[in-house]
């Protein structure tokens, strides 16, 4: 029997709480700024892809036949799986909606990526209004604070500017070349990149790299982050996705990691290359495993405030608290008299239950049930009738 893992995968015993918990975390943050969830296929057509980046696409998914035929591919992202279902929409714009789950690629695997991972994306369609694509930063930005990273620079850059230019010096045939060289400078010296910017006749590159000057729709875009207080830095370096985004582009880059965790911008002319209809779009996405490895690098387990109910010899009484806990909305576990008592109880210290609520025989003929908090390492007899409003004010 084969009882590896497929190469890119994990799982998660230890870690699986902490995950669930931020991505509640990152689904309430999302929600507060009026984005509504929005569920699509884990399996798509390959042709959707191939419509979007061409044949040479499918090496990097998973794809595969199904019994008749089809080609199919397990989602590599959320972006063209949201297209197509809002494009049959027929709500009041602009719509806005977040997407949180699985997506797998066929990647090289390394530390920090994986073939398959989670994406938590944010998007608005139907207006082109740059208010939008501030408000996609600002979301990021108070979803990363809220779940306690600070420590980022938000940097902005519009591929606009570049297609201007690259057109103005009649390098555009060399665009793809180009920006990829643009988006590694930081990783491999601006001397590599310039070694192979000479050998393109693609100096002047540099020199534009150099330049300050800001567009006008980049403009329109800082004012909005400005009145949003947003900190941000204008930095041409960052380009992103080369088959997606035609306008603004922004990551968040961490400072401790030298990385992005965080990106996105807006891509206007993805739905009517992919599916031949009009529809403006602006988005953003939280780069959730290299988020998750920040907050678990700071996290300390400490004391749930999860119950366990441990019966001595009285089941049908332990069983009835436990059921009015949980129809309380209080997390429950429950040991029967078949388990021994010390055991119980060196079970909730190791899984860092707080609450141990034993009932036995003595405490019930007097109304009581003895409850012992864990964490402070306190005991204390408490009336039956008040165990539940005890429990609900912690």
């Amino acid at each position: 029997m084969n009882d590896q893992r497929v190469k890119g995968t994990r799982d998660f015993i230890q870690d699986a709480l902490l995950r669930e918990n931020l991505i509640d975390k990152i689904k309430e943050s999302y929600s507060l700024f009026g984005f509504k969830p929005i569920i699509t296929p884990s399996i798509e057509y390959l042709s959707l892809y191939k419509n979007k980046a061409g044949e040479e696409i499918e090496n990097q998914l998973y794809s595969f036949e199904d019994k008749k035929g089809e080609k199919l591919v397990l989602r590599p992202e959320h972006t063209l799986s949201k297209l197509r279902a809002v494009n049959s929409l027929q709500l009041p714009k602009p719509m806005k909606f977040y997407s949180i789950g699985n997506v797998w690629r066929y990647e090289d695997v390394s530390k920090g990526r994986y073939r398959e991972f989670i994406q938590a994306d944010i998007d608005t369609y139907g207006s082109e209004d740059p208010f939008f694509d501030a408000e996609i930063i600002q979301c990021i930005d108070f979803t990363l604070r809220k779940i306690g990273i600070n420590d980022y620079t938000i940097n902005i850059s519009s591929r606009k500017i570049w297609d201007e230019f690259l057109e103005k010096v009649n390098l555009k045939d060399k665009e793809k070349e180009i920006l990829r060289l643009i988006d590694k400078i930081d990783k491999v010296g601006e001397e590599n990149v310039k070694l192979e910017l000479e050998r393109m006749n693609a100096l002047s590159v540099l020199e534009f790299l150099e330049n300050k000057e800001i567009s006008k729709d980049l403009l329109k875009l800082f004012e909005h982050l400005d009145k949003l207080k947003i900190n941000y830095v204008f930095n041409k370096k960052i380009v992103r996705g080369l088959d997606y985004y035609d306008s603004f582009v922004f990551e968040f880059i961490s400072n401790d990691l030298k990385m992005s965790i965080a990106g996105g911008g807006r891509y206007d002319s993805l739905s009517k290359k992919v599916f031949g209809k009009e529809l403006s779009a602006t988005g953003g996405s939280i780069g959730f495993e290299r988020v998750f490895e920040l907050i678990k690098s700071k996290y300390k387990e400490e004391f749930s405030d999860q119950v366990c109910v441990i019966s001595v010899g009285e089941d049908k009484e332990a069983i009835e608290i436990a059921n009015e806990l949980r129809l309380n909305s209080i997390r429950t576990n429950l040991f029967l008299s078949e388990t021994n008592l010390s055991k119980a109880i060196d079970y909730c210290n190791k899984n860092m239950i707080r609450f141990a609520v034993i009932v036995g025989r003595r405490e019930l003929s007097e109304g009581t049930v003895k409850l012992k908090d864990l964490k402070e390492s306190k005991e204390m007899n408490i009336k039956k009738s008040e165990l539940l409003n005890f429990l609900l004010s912690k």
